[in-house]
C-alpha cells in the first residue's frame, strides 16, 4: 500500500512540475464523461481555447518499452490515434526528443489539421514512470497547403508501471486547433480521442 501512495505522490509530482497542463487545481473540475471498455474520459473546461482539455486514462498489461516503441512510431499513429491522418518525423537526432509534424483529420464542414510537436521523453528513477511531453512548434516547418496549422497544442503521456505488468496509461491534451470549428463539433471531438 506504501509504494501505492509514494507512486501516486511521485505521479503528482512530475505532472504539478508540467505547469501548462498541471496547475495547482490538476484535479479539481474534470468532469468524467465516458467510462467504457477500461477507458475513463475526463474533460475540463480550457478558457483559451473551444476545445476542451482532454484526460485519458487506462491500465494495460504491456511493457513499458513497447509503449515507448508505439509512440516513436509515426508510421502507424493512424492505426491508434483517433482521427491521426498520420505523421512524420523531421528531427530524431536526440534519443530522448523527437520533433514530428502530425496530421488531424477533421470530419466536414471543417479542414484538417496539422502540427509540429517537440516530444521529449523522460523516466522518473525510482518509480521508472515515463513522460512524453508535447509541446507545439508551429514556427519549426513550413505550413503545408490543404492544412490548418494548429498554433498551440501542449500534452503528455504518462507511462506508470504497476504491479504484476500492468501499466496505467494517462494522456493529458490540450489545444487551439485554430481556424472555424462549429461549438457541436468541438463539444464531441475531446470525448471521442
Amino acid at each position: 500500500m506504501s509504494n501505492r501512495l509514494v507512486s501516486l505522490f511521485l505521479l503528482a509530482l512530475s505532472l504539478s512540475s508540467y505547469s501548462s497542463l498541471a496547475q495547482s487545481d490538476a484535479e479539481t473540475n474534470w468532469s468524467l464523461k465516458k467510462d467504457s471498455s477500461g477507458i475513463q474520459v475526463y474533460i475540463r473546461e480550457d478558457p483559451n481555447s473551444i476545445l476542451d482539455e482532454f484526460k485519458g486514462i487506462t491500465t494495460l498489461k504491456t511493457r513499458l518499452s513497447s509503449l515507448v516503441k508505439l509512440a516513436r512510431d509515426t508510421t502507424h499513429y493512424q492505426d491508434w490515434m483517433h482521427r491521426s491522418g498520420g505523421a512524420e518525423i523531421l528531427d530524431d537526432t536526440d534519443p530522448y526528443r523527437v520533433i514530428l509534424r502530425s496530421i488531424t483529420l477533421s470530419p466536414w464542414p471543417t479542414s484538417d489539421r496539422d502540427v509540429i510537436l517537440r516530444a521529449s521523453f523522460t523516466q522518473q528513477p525510482v518509480d521508472l514512470t515515463i513522460s512524453i511531453k508535447l509541446d507545439s512548434i508551429s514556427d519549426y516547418a513550413a505550413q503545408e497547403p490543404g492544412y490548418i496549422r494548429m498554433p498551440y497544442l501542449n500534452g503528455e503521456w504518462i507511462f506508470e508501471p504497476l504491479n504484476d505488468g500492468m501499466v496505467k496509461v494517462i494522456y493529458l491534451m490540450k489545444a487551439d486547433p485554430a481556424g472555424s470549428i462549429p461549438s457541436w463539433l468541438a463539444g464531441s471531438s475531446s470525448i471521442d480521442m
